[in-house]
């Protein structure tokens, strides 16, 4: 039977020192990540086995067709959003930031520069613990927002390309929670070739490649 797992991470826990410190990684995936996917795990034993083995996006879009009461969904939310939200933040990141060709900001009709202030504009505005976003709308159009905790785009029918960290964790020992600093430093490290890896998949209405991340066979 399939669990909830956290998928290989393509760089090591110092990768990103001194901008950020191998004791806040550390903490982030091997405690913070780690303890939403043993959630989700428990979950699973609770009487939903099934969820382990369906999308996660198509759960998190309607969670009241899947779980049978407003606490488990909540817990589902919680819990799988911040897995989901966490497993697409990693992917995206590189300590090199992007190393291969991209047509992304071509394909969207905006400059990388745009992209990030937008970004960061949104992920200012958000209070308290969030995320920022690229998704896709319903129409397919290109949609930057933020939301809070670990709430996603599928919420309201949009499809996420990728994320970035408002939590106060993600920054709080290097950047002593300042927020616009810690965004400044985040979104140089962006692969934006493998943002255009997974808009290209969702243009095309394929599964969301982060879907195949989330779990693993025991």
């Amino acid at each position: 039977m399939k669990k909830f797992s956290i998928a290989p991470i393509d760089w090591e826990l110092n990768a990103f020192e001194p901008n950020i410190s191998y004791q806040t990684m550390l903490v982030h995936v091997t405690q913070l990540h780690k303890k939403y996917v043993d959630n989700l795990n428990s979950l699973l034993t609770k009487g939903y086995p099934q969820l382990a083995e369906l999308d996660a996006a198509d759960v998190l879009r309607n969670t009241s067709f899947y779980l049978n009461n407003e606490e488990d969904k909540q817990f589902y939310l919680n819990n799988m959003g911040g897995h989901f939200c966490h497993t697409l933040f990693w992917y995206c990141l590189s300590p090199k930031g992007t190393t291969k060709p991209t047509r992304f900001f071509e394909l969207i009709g905006k400059t990388r520069k745009q992209v990030e202030m937008d970004l960061k504009s949104e992920g200012l505005k958000r209070f308290g613990s969030g995320w920022s976003w690229l998704a896709l709308d319903t129409m397919n159009r290109l949609n930057i927002s933020s939301t809070q905790n670990h709430y996603t785009p599928f919420m309201k029918l949009h499809r996420p390309i990728m994320c970035v960290d408002l939590w106060e964790h993600a920054y709080f020992l290097d950047r002593f929670g300042n927020r616009s600093e810690w965004l400044d430093i985040i979104l140089k490290y962006i692969d934006w070739a493998k943002v255009e890896q997974i808009y290209v998949a969702l243009i095309n209405n394929r599964r969301h490649p982060i879907s195949n991340l989330l779990t693993s066979n025991p």
